[in-house]
């Protein structure tokens, strides 16, 4: 149950940093000037975060699908 809330916690919080890291620097450009090499590295930072918390989500997912399923398995034999 601990892994399950820390694992959600995870995904929540990577894909939250990378959504501000790719949103912001085009918000702010208005009013401050940011150089391109910035606005361009904290996208593709921001865009990096997002898929590793896809990555992550998707290897909870199936490790959770597995545990069901042995326990499944375990059930039927018992």
């Amino acid at each position: 149950m601990m892994a399950k809330n820390k694992t959600q916690r995870t995904v929540q919080l990577l894909s939250s940093i990378g959504l501000l890291l790719v949103t912001v620097p085009f918000l702010i450009k208005e009013y401050i000037f940011i150089p391109d090499f910035f606005r361009g590295f904290s996208t593709g930072v921001g865009l990096g975060l997002m898929i590793c918390s896809l990555v992550i989500q998707q290897k909870y997912r199936t490790a959770k699908q597995s545990d069901s399923a042995a326990s499944v398995n375990a059930n039927q034999q018992a």
